[in-house]
């Protein structure tokens, strides 16, 4: 059973610094912004790195939700690493394939996260209801429907 010890407030900071830089450099290379390469290679390098650590960190003490989502944001920040490394190398076909592939599976990790909301939003809400339904009430038809026949 994994340990719950909590991540520092600086390593938070830190990593969500790291982050946030990410997102910067991923808007300014769309945009195709004035930054040098090597200002790029540098800060997709280091939130690359700064997605490992916490990855390696939650593997072994986070929850099951918390892991996932470090998990997501590794990817995401992996697979942007892999498409500018192949864009600035020239490498047009591997970039190409880098993308449409890594787009298809970050797709399917939000099509994961949106089934894993709406599951426990649904346990959530079911868990609320005032008196549980009986076998009887919840296969008879709606009363809307028996008001038709």
């Amino acid at each position: 059973m994994p340990s719950t010890h909590a991540i520092s407030k600086q390593t938070r900071l830190a990593c969500g610094a790291a982050f946030a830089v990410w997102l910067a450099l991923v808007a300014e290379w769309s945009a195709s912004g004035p930054l040098a390469d090597a200002l790029r290679w540098v800060g997709f390098t280091l939130a690359l790195c700064a997605s490992a650590v916490v990855a390696v960190w939650a593997r072994r003490t986070a929850r099951c939700v918390a892991r996932s989502i470090v998990y997501t944001v590794l990817y995401a920040t992996g697979w942007q690493w892999l498409l500018f490394a192949a864009n600035a190398l020239g490498w047009d076909e591997l970039r190409v394939t880098l993308a449409d592939c890594g787009l298809g599976g970050l797709f399917l990790l939000g099509l994961g996260w949106v089934v894993w909301g709406v599951e426990h939003s649904s346990r959530y809400f079911q868990s609320r209801r005032a008196a549980p339904i009986s076998w009887p009430q919840r296969h008879a038809p709606h009363s809307f429907v028996a008001e038709a026949e």
